[in-house]
């Protein structure tokens, strides 16, 4: 069940086609291997309280996460109108009055916390059945009743008028059923593509006659059968090729027999008789993604619910964070294809971008960064280019000077702006750095994948005090640093031994005495070199005590020198003397204030203020020193 989590996770991530995302989804996915198949690293108390602590001061972002949905994969309608939404990207249940009142969510407590939801009903009695690691059973608000392991996989369940629950087995090639306490009733199937046997049965539905339905995926195809599993019929073989998977994801079956069936390839719902006759379709605009749609049974809309648009001040993965001179704070909000700006308290001040590549659309903006005279540079990452904007979004230049004449380059990783307002962008399959001028003309390029000198996988960039630009090369585990004319000072990496081996560099800062940090995510620990790359120490493990990390994805040192890291796997930021010396952390795992989880990015203000995109929960949280 992990490994169908990590793929899809996998596949996500991919079709973002951003080189920043990708190196953050090193330490994403290796934080949901290490976690997802064992309890959560937690922290008793929320914030920690110690000398020089910092406290939660504010947040912006979605407060409630009962208004929005991240993945939601199965819906399922108690007798009572209730609706209950199983988000497996959250790994857990929401449910709602039947006009779309919030009403509760469960999924995180002991007993009650899932590892990979992929399917839910509800009993005749209201009782709620999830098909997780296991079936696991709760009460309709939520209390845990117990749990039964289904070998081959369980991937959707669902219960007849009588209380019998059937498991479609994806893996086992099967139909289990059970008594609604988890004893097992009977099975049938296995694999093949004669009548009644399965490849990767996917979905599963109980008419109210008791007869089951089932998406026969591997063999593109449905197939229907009685209560006891004797086969009555199938429909469906000739559209697709045998063994291919099918778009058909999951399936319904009305009060009159009719069965509702989603492909996801098509982006519709299609209706059948009980013996598969085509009844007709209807399918969504994108504008409906992420929410829960009511509809009639003919197909007319009815209603919905979720989120509608991007509010302002609302993230969708929010991404590169960077604090202004005047204390401004501004937010890649990655999959809104805009840039939210806001007060050192989290005010809402403005916001540009759209999907699109117009001067003021962006796709997947990944980073940004503050220039000296207050001008933003963003790096565009899914339109191959880099924009340049006033403070409050103007567009100044920038459109489509992030392809130029070269068409090798793909999206860009990171960008860095020097004092003089000449600025280097990183792109990162394409292993390149440009140098470019304030007038926006290419000064110099190098690093082409395979040469030499230069990074292959370019994934971060910074620039120290005295002009040295410093690159994280993903591919080669190493840092790299040049002159501010492009030429080769030096590297380190895994061959020059004495504890500076990178399995996979996550971030890098420097410090305002130009010394260099490097987030060594794939070791649990930070790494300490002086500018030329001699190395001065390290700390951290793989733990979760002080000291201990768990995939820090990244870090900032701020401008008294402490350096503060994203302790990304535990959901934590701890702070750090610039020898390393421990000096406190906040947050602990969760949803509410002050809590976090898989945090990424950092950022600390002039003011000592410490800016969190706090990642996983889709929200940007500032915390500052106790007076």
């Amino acid at each position: 069940m992990f490994c169908l989590k990590v793929y899809q996770i996998a596949e996500w991530l991919i079709n973002m086609d951003s080189a920043k995302v990708i190196r953050k989804s090193v330490a994403f996915l290796a934080v949901l291997s290490g976690f997802l198949c064992s309890p959560p690293l937690n922290y008793a108390g929320g914030i920690v309280s110690v000398a020089g602590a910092y406290v939660y001061a504010g947040m912006w972002g979605l407060e409630n996460r009962g208004e929005r949905f991240v993945l939601p994969v199965d819906v399922a309608v108690a007798p009572n109108g209730n609706v209950y939404v199983l988000d497996m990207f959250e790994d857990c249940v929401k449910y709602y009055s039947a006009e779309g009142e919030f009403l509760d969510m469960w999924g995180e407590d002991e007993g009650a916390y899932f590892l990979n939801p992929t399917g839910i009903a509800v009993a005749p009695n209201g009782d709620v059945y999830v098909a997780d690691d296991a079936i696991k059973r709760f009460s309709a608000e939520g209390a845990f009743k117990g749990r039964w392991l289904v070998p081959g996989s369980a991937k959707d369940v669902d219960v007849a008028p009588d209380g019998t629950v059937y498991v479609a087995v994806y893996y086992g090639a099967r139909v289990d059923y059970f008594t609604p306490e988890g004893e097992r009733k009977g099975t049938w199937g296995g694999e093949g593509s004669a009548d009644g046997l399965f490849s990767k049965p996917r979905a599963l539905a109980v008419a109210p006659n008791g007869n089951v339905y089932v998406i026969d995926s591997g063999n593109g195809r449905f197939q229907y059968f009685d209560r006891e599993g004797r086969f009555l019929g199938k429909w469906g073989d000739d559209p697709f090729p045998k063994g291919s998977i099918c778009g058909y994801d999951s399936l319904a079956v009305g009060l009159d027999g009719t069965v509702y069936v989603t492909n996801i390839y098509q982006n519709n719902v299609e209706r059948f008789s009980p013996v598969g006759d085509s009844l007709g379709q209807w399918g969504w605009e994108p504008e409906h993604a992420e929410q829960i749609l009511r509809v009639t049974s003919d197909g007319s809309y009815w209603g919905v619910w979720g989120p509608e648009g991007a509010p302002d001040g609302y993230f969708k993965n929010p991404g590169g964070i960077d604090v202004a001179a005047d204390g401004n704070v501004y937010v890649a909000d990655v999959y809104d294809y805009r840039v939210q700006y806001f007060s050192a308290e989290g005010q809402f001040l403005g916001k540009w971008g759209s999907d699109g590549r117009g001067e003021t659309q962006l796709y997947h903006p990944k980073d940004i960064d503050v220039a000296p005279d207050g001008t933003l540079y963003v790096a565009d990452s899914s339109n191959n280019r880099v924009m340049h904007y006033t403070p409050t979004g103007e567009y100044l230049d920038g459109i489509d000077w992030g392809r130029f004449e070269d068409r090798r380059k793909t999206g860009p990783a990171d960008v860095a702006v020097t004092q003089d307002g000449a600025f280097y962008v990183g792109y990162f399959e394409d292993g390149q750095i440009f140098h470019y001028s304030e007038g926006r003309s290419i000064i110099r390029r190098w690093g082409y994948r395979g040469h030499e000198f230069g990074p292959l996988w370019v994934s971060g960039l910074d620039i120290s005090p005295n002009g040295n630009l410093y690159a994280v090369d993903t591919r080669r585990a190493s840092i790299q640093y040049f002159s501010g004319t492009g030429s080769f000072l030096g590297e380190w990496d895994s061959s020059r031994g004495g504890g500076r081996e990178f399995p996979s560099p996550g971030d890098i800062a420097l410090a305002p005495d130009g010394n260099i940090y490097v987030a060594d995510s794939g070791n649990h620990r930070i790494q300490h070199f002086s500018s030329e790359g001699k190395f001065l120490g390290k700390w951290g493990s793989v733990g979760a005590g002080d000291s201990c990390f768990a995939y820090p994805a990244g870090l900032t040192v701020a401008p008294n020198g402490n350096v503060f890291v994203a302790d990304t796997g535990n959901h934590r930021v701890q702070y750090f003397t610039a020898d390393g010396v421990f000096l406190g952390e906040f947050g602990s795992r969760g949803h509410g204030d002050g809590e976090l989880y898989l945090p990424e990015g950092l950022a600390v203000g002039l003011d000592g203020t410490v800016y969190v995109a706090d990642t996983g929960n889709d929200r940007i949280q500032y915390f500052r020193p106790v007076k």
